[in-house]
């Protein structure tokens, strides 16, 4: 139980630094 909740917090940062990436691509494409 201890080692599935070492991994849950891991993966939460993966997809928190995916979102502001695509938004800068975003901006970029537009102008």
């Amino acid at each position: 139980m201890r080692q599935l909740t070492g991994l849950r917090p891991k993966p939460e940062l993966q997809p928190k630094q995916q979102r502001p990436k695509q938004q800068r691509l975003r901006p970029k494409q537009q102008p």
